[in-house]
């Protein structure tokens, strides 16, 4: 192999080691800027969504709900979790609870029930009593499908007063309140002020059953159901 073979030799195996720097370099650079960018725009700027909404609150508490009892302020958001979140799969989701002190929101209570998505919430006196309650109230995936969740302050802390369905998987809790988004919905059926809450849904032989649960000072239990065909 004489003198220019060797040259030329020298030179490719150079251009081919530059080419392959400049793409495992710049190439990875470029695409961690692309992701952190993506994250940022979705709102989870590289951790999990709970870190971000308690981070809203500390700096944005405006855009929270709010209620006041005995005198304080609390705010209210709920989070989802992605596969990157501090929870696994879908079942990942809470509702956070912030009581307003004088150097801004401190986080009071959390769910201890994982929800699939808590940020459907809000705040509303479904009892007629003078206090607020916390309400989740979700749509399903494809949007026909409604269920609730109804959290009553006692104390310190927020009581889940709605029935709910034996799952102990991941501590993911399912509501018994969920049917058909049209039948599913909150109502003072008897004009006692309080808020009944109706499940519908229908069944496979045509036939349209509503539940209708009643809440009885400490808990909604189910009251009424009827079944009427939908042929």
């Amino acid at each position: 192999m004489n003198h220019l073979t060797k040259k030329i030799i020298y030179i490719f195996v150079a251009i081919i080691s530059l080419g392959i720097f400049y793409f495992l370099f710049f190439g990875n650079l470029f695409t961690n800027t692309n992701d952190e960018s993506l994250d940022r725009d979705n709102g989870l700027a590289s951790s999990s969504n709970r870190d971000f909404v308690i981070q809203e609150a500390l700096t944005n508490s405006n855009s929270l709900r709010q209620t006041k009892y005995n005198g304080d302020t609390y705010l209210l958001t709920g989070y989802a979790e992605d596969s990157r979140g501090n929870k696994p799969d879908w079942y990942s989701g809470g509702i956070l609870i912030f009581k307003l002190g004088m150097e801004g929101p401190i986080l009071f209570w959390e769910s201890s029930e994982i929800i699939s998505d808590g940020k459907y919430t809000y705040f509303k006196d479904i009892d007629n009593d003078g206090v607020n309650e916390l309400v989740w109230e979700h749509g399903g995936p494809t949007g026909r499908d409604s269920a609730f969740y109804v959290y009553k302050f006692m104390g310190d802390k927020f009581k889940l007063i709605t029935p709910v369905l034996p799952n102990s998987r991941n501590n993911y809790v399912k509501t018994a309140l969920a049917g058909v988004a049209e039948l599913t919905y909150m109502k003072d059926a008897d004009g006692d002020k309080v808020q009944e809450i109706f499940v519908g849904y229908e069944t496979e032989d045509k036939s349209r059953i509503t539940k209708i649960y009643k809440f009885n000072g400490s808990n909604y239990y189910l009251w009424k159901e009827t079944t009427e065909s939908i042929k």
